[in-house]
């Protein structure tokens, strides 16, 4: 396993994750996680692992959904720790029915190696029921127990 990254490192990887998101391209995006990957988002209580899941939970993130924030995101604050980066953002979305607005989050990241580990995700209601909008009924019953 690589020595721990720096926090420019952790910065740089974080934003290369989220541009990949904001491309919609899957395999981009796995490419910035470990082999063993987990997520966790909340308020929703989705939690799950595994390289399987992950890619299951991205395809329609990156397909169906509007990833991207049709504004440049407005990062609040940031805090770093040894292998833990904390980002706490406002992002102007457009959502499913075509109305914008605004959502806040609170991300925390964990590395391994030169990779990221995993995220907490936690939103607003807003943001919650948008990030809920593309869990289906195979992907709750297979991953999320």
């Amino acid at each position: 396993m690589a020595g721990k990254l720096s926090t420019e490192e952790m910065v740089k990887l974080v934003l290369r994750d989220a541009q990949a998101e904001a491309d919609r391209d899957l395999e981009a995006t796995m490419a910035t996680l470990v082999d063993d990957p987990y997520f966790e988002i909340w308020p929703n209580g989705y939690t799950f692992s595994g390289r399987e899941a992950v890619t299951e939970w991205y395809r329609p993130y990156l397909t169906r959904l509007t990833p991207a924030p049709i504004e440049p995101v407005n990062n609040l604050n940031l805090w770093c720790g040894d292998d833990t980066l904390v980002s706490e953002d406002i992002a102007v979305m457009q959502f499913n029915d075509g109305s914008r607005g605004p959502i806040r989050t609170l991300s925390i990241w964990s590395f391994e190696g030169a990779l990221l580990k995993g995220e907490r995700a936690y939103f607003d209601e807003r943001g919650a029921h948008w990030i809920g909008q593309h869990v289906d009924d195979d992907f709750a019953r297979r991953f999320l127990g």
